[in-house]
């Protein structure tokens, strides 16, 4: 294994690399690297939504996918689940984009088994999301793609509203908040890499604040 993968990656990851390179399955398949961007960027002012806080902030950690999704669900009014991922956090964070999602969606469900978790894993699925026009009465984690090839940050949406957890607040969910949540000047957004959406039974919703 090279050198560098050591000194980029930490330790729960490389290992999960070189097992899957001992295993004829997944042997020679390509393996994401881990979905958790920290940054100190401030997303401008337009975008923000300032009566809607960010619950859940992950400020140095690598827990963007976890947090940004944790505090979705807090202002969805679910706060046992928002509790429950935020509480475990670290035992979910530094794992490739589906290997998360998988964890996060086995947590809930152990937490609620009513809670259904539609997953939009392969390519043909997760393409059919239409992040902009689609309307997001229930609670969505996502692994955004950027124009540069990157799905290493991910988001929590709801409404009208856009979670992610390096800012303060909630940002607008539009075109612009997206691509800065992919790089701004340096890339922008081209579409959903990887997706769970939270469906909870009938009696567990929650009248929105926010325009769905």
């Amino acid at each position: 294994m090279p050198s560098w993968i050591r000194k980029a990656f930490i330790p729960k990851f490389v290992d999960m690399v070189k097992r899957a390179g001992q295993v004829p399955t997944t042997k020679l398949i390509w393996i994401d690297v881990p979905v958790g961007d920290a940054k100190a960027d401030v997303a401008p002012g337009c975008l923000h939504l300032p009566t809607t806080r960010m619950a859940y902030p992950q400020g140095a950690a690598d827990s963007c996918l976890v947090r940004g999704l944790a505090s979705a669900l807090h202002e969805s009014g679910q706060t046992d689940l928002s509790s429950l991922l935020s509480s475990n956090v670290f035992g979910l964070i530094h794992l490739p984009a589906q290997q998360q999602l998988d964890a996060i969606a086995s947590l809930i469900m152990s937490r609620q088994p009513s809670t259904n978790v539609e997953k939009y894993y392969k390519k043909k699925k997760a393409d059919k999301i239409d992040l902009l026009e689609d309307i997001h009465c229930n609670v969505m984690a996502v692994v955004l793609k950027g124009s540069d090839g990157g799905v290493q940050h991910g988001i929590g949406i709801w409404g009208n509203a856009l979670f992610d957890s390096t800012q303060g607040c909630a940002l607008t969910l539009c075109k612009e908040s997206l691509d800065w949540c992919c790089g701004g000047k340096d890339a922008s957004f081209v579409g959903v890499y990887k997706a769970i959406r939270i469906i909870p039974k009938a009696k567990q919703f929650v009248k929105s604040t926010h325009k769905i």
